[in-house]
């Protein structure tokens, strides 16, 4: 009778976020313009064989910008502890090392949300992926942020239809059955003398 082992590659990953500083992570977080949050990126090795060069390349929405020097990595061979790491998490990829099969790493890293300029006004859902790579193949997973900008109405000039007229009315007030953003339609003739 033979035996035989099946060699089964795999991994999970999961991403979370922290907007307390680390006490509670979850993948939905709500936070401030300007606020500074944690991202935490769990890599293990759920198959049977060991991988190799494992790398950790997370990409940040826009409005969010990485904190220099503020990425911390955890696994075996920091004893379990959060020990610092080069920067490059999200420019070239962190390689974190090989993992055997059940072995895991943390990392973590700091981001500042934008104090203003996020992608629109109103509810902005910023949506951070983490992938992995590993020598049997790559994986992703994302955690979600959601920041309420409030934006200062912003003034437009239009022409109004009554009077063919050019006016300046809040960008809010807008009317497009009063008034129409072609200014063409509002060409002053040139006044002449008799």
């Amino acid at each position: 009778i033979y035996e035989f082992t099946v060699v089964k590659p795999d991994f999970k990953v999961e991403k979370q976020v922290s907007v307390d500083n680390g006490k509670t992570w979850s993948t939905n977080a709500e936070t401030t313009p300007g606020s500074t949050i944690l991202y935490r990126v769990i890599y293990t090795n759920t198959g049977s064989t060991q991988q190799d060069n494992v790398t950790i390349y997370d990409t940040l929405p826009t409005g969010v910008s990485y904190v220099a020097g503020s990425t911390l990595v955890a696994h075996a061979g920091t004893g379990g502890s959060y020990k610092a790491s080069v920067d490059g998490i999200t420019s070239n990829g962190l390689t974190i090392g090989s993992f055997a099969p059940t072995a895991n790493a943390y990392v973590k890293f700091s981001a500042k949300v934008a104090e203003k300029n996020l992608p629109k006004c109103g509810i902005n859902t910023l949506r951070n992926v983490a992938k992995v790579w590993t020598s049997t193949g790559e994986k992703e997973a994302s955690a979600d942020v959601t920041v309420n900008q409030t934006c200062e109405p912003g003034k437009i000039t239009v022409c109004e239809l009554s009077t063919k007229k050019l006016i300046t009315i809040n960008e809010s007030q807008f009317d497009s059955s009063k008034q129409t953003k072609d200014l063409s339609l509002c060409v002053e003739l040139p006044q002449t003398g008799p």
